[in-house]
């Protein structure tokens, strides 16, 4: 019990970590893809879309792992998802690495074009991300509920009611699927890690619980704009002025969710460079490339990313999440893990697995294994043999077809 506990929470806040970035936390990505009105049914779209998201990559991850996975969904296209998923996540950990040099030039004066916090942060990430998924686990756990503790608060004292219920457009629809799309698909690689390593258990319940706080968490970021009226690039920074204890706090939680972002960004282009030989040196060769990318800065590089990849995840993650919900509900091979069972077997499924016979009443009288294909045993029922409960018996008892 207390490693299924642990399997979820690292689950779940590595999942809270990839998605509460600089953006969500100052305001600045809420606004632009979510409206500033009819707050409860776009946070329960969000909490929807978002679980079928998660989970739909992490249990595809579970049954068959992501190359296989992506093989069964993407097809021909299969060859591109490796260079495209990189390319995000490369440019992923470039824009924290600008975000967090923007904030350090912005607090002490330092120039951001010296990558005075970026490069050690990055260093400090590779050796995160070497630890695997339950080395982000711990890191996250560590970190999040700070940032989680920081967000919640802002919504004290304030009335939804106050942002009004209007009807909700289409295109905000189509928006907040994006929104999700792309967070899911930024760390698709993470996800897919998570699933085989945890299990569909310890998924399921990590994705329902980070999609509940991941949506409450908008919904208090978007209440706090509306009410307030807040405005600028940085909504929530400005709706803070009044209260200098928090205030004071923005930069480093800002700092927190720069941070955790990129780590799980980060995670995809480690992951890559760890099947090949000369591996440090293309976790080197992305440092540099990051940190001199980074140098074009923050916003030009979010502005014209952001969109493309919300589009494409949106897509990706809807075809994944079709496939996994496909084969969970209504699988026929026995070798795949079901949710709705938990493990239970069910007797009598149609199966095309190899049949062992411990060799009871069979020519084979030592007790060893006789394999057989499973086309040429008998049937029963219309169904390959493979007996379970005592009224429930095959047409003879001999191992040997012949």
């Amino acid at each position: 019990m207390k490693d299924f506990i642990l399997s979820v929470c690292f689950c779940s806040f590595s999942i809270i970590g990839g998605i509460i970035g600089a953006g969500f936390i100052t305001g600045a990505e809420i606004v632009r893809f979510f409206p500033l009105y009819t707050v409860f049914p776009c946070c329960f779209l969000l909490f929807v879309v978002l679980f079928l998201f998660l989970f739909g990559i992490m249990s595809a991850g579970a049954n068959y792992g992501e190359k296989q996975s992506n093989l069964r969904v993407l097809g021909a296209f299969y060859k591109i998802y490796e260079p495209f998923v990189l390319t995000v996540s490369f440019i992923s950990v470039v824009s924290m690495c600008a975000g967090i040099d923007n904030l350090v030039a912005t607090v002490s004066g330092v120039s951001e074009k010296i990558p005075s916090a970026s490069l050690p942060l990055i260093v400090a990430s590779y050796f995160v991300c070497k630890k695997g998924v339950n080395g982000i686990g711990v890191f996250n756990l560590v970190l999040v509920p700070v940032m989680i503790l920081f967000i919640l608060p802002l919504g004290a004292g304030l009335d939804m009611c106050e942002t009004g219920n209007y009807p909700v457009s289409l295109r905000k629809i189509a928006e907040i699927i994006i929104y999700a799309g792309m967070n899911c698909f930024t760390s698709a690689p993470l996800l897919f890690e998570q699933g085989e390593k945890y299990g569909l258990k310890a998924v399921f319940a990590g994705a329902l619980f980070a999609s509940l706080i991941v949506s409450v968490c908008v919904g208090v970021v978007v209440v706090r704009i509306a009410v307030t009226g807040s405005g600028g690039a940085m909504p929530i920074m400005s709706s803070l002025l009044q209260n200098r204890t928090y205030y004071s706090l923005f930069a480093f939680i800002t700092a927190l969710g720069i941070v955790t972002t990129l780590v799980c960004a980060h995670f995809a282009l480690v992951s890559f460079a760890s099947k090949y030989p000369v591996k440090r040196m293309l976790n080197g060769v992305f440092i540099v490339l990051a940190i001199a990318v980074s140098r074009l800065g923050f916003e030009s590089i979010i502005n014209f990313v952001y969109p493309l990849v919300g589009v494409f995840g949106a897509a990706y993650c809807i075809s994944i999440a079709v496939f996994s919900f496909r084969n969970i509900f209504f699988q026929k091979a026995g070798k795949r893990k079901s949710l709705l069972s938990f493990g239970v077997d069910f007797p009598f499924r149609k199966r095309n697995e190899r049949v062992h016979t411990r060799g009871e009443n069979a020519k084979n009288e030592s007790g060893g294994v006789n394999e057989v294909e499973s086309e040429n045993l008998p049937s029963v029922n219309d169904e390959i043999a493979d007996a379970r409960f005592g009224n429930k018996v095959f047409s003879h008892n001999r191992a040997d077809p012949t």
